[in-house]
């Protein structure tokens, strides 16, 4: 599945094709309220479909592994999977990782009005499903392995700090840098600061197994 079988899906192509590249105010506005819809719909369905499919999975565990399945790296990988870089080329826009994530989120916002929520799910089931698939290694998450990792050291607590907030409050970007006594700093970013405090353990994490 990519973006033009996903386009046939639509009632009215044309009409979030606009919103996609945002020719204009009005349009600009309604991304922004289709990209917080998306991210909602996701959110939910993500959720669902790991409550039905790992009935061992603890309620942190379940929370973690929506976090990182919801997660702008996740989102544009998919978006990349599905050619969505390649339609903005088509119409000769630039557009950043964190734009095809969005923009993904717009998709499917767009789509769950058009189709409900029964095809979203399955359309998200599809495009979702190698991840859902391969999810063990998230059962202890990066900030947690990281703090044993520097604990059985002796090297106390990872400490982190928020270093930058990027984009507008709807739909912000954080950078997170951690720290570790005696070792060079890692940064990460995310849609939230929970999810860069993640990237930038997961950072620190395979810098020291180089």
């Amino acid at each position: 599945m990519n973006i033009y079988d996903l386009k046939k899906e639509f009632k009215t192509i044309s009409q979030y094709e606009n919103i996609l590249l945002q020719k204009g105010k009005a349009e600009k506005k309604k991304f922004q309220r289709l990209e917080f819809l998306g991210d909602k719909v996701l959110g939910l369905i993500l959720s669902s479909l790991l409550f039905d499919k790992y009935n061992n999975f603890t309620e942190g565990m379940l929370s973690r592994t929506v976090s990182h399945l919801c997660s702008g790296r996740v989102l544009y990988k998919i978006a990349h999977d599905i050619k969505l870089d390649l339609y903005y080329k088509e119409k000769k826009k630039n557009i950043s990782e964190k734009g095809l994530a969005d923009s993904l989120e717009v998709i499917i916002g767009s789509f769950y009005l058009n189709n409900g929520f029964e095809k979203t799910k399955n359309m998200i089931e599809i495009l979702w499903r190698p991840k859902l698939n391969n999810i063990n290694h998230l059962k202890a998450d990066n900030k947690t392995l990281l703090q044993e990792w520097s604990q059985s050291r002796k090297l106390g607590l990872p400490k982190y700090s928020t270093i930058k907030k990027t984009g507008p409050d709807h739909s912000p970007s954080f950078a997170v840098k951690v720290d570790i006594t005696n070792y060079r700093s890692k940064t990460g970013v995310g849609k939230t600061v929970q999810d860069a405090q993640q990237d930038a353990a997961d950072q620190f994490l395979k810098n020291i197994k180089n």
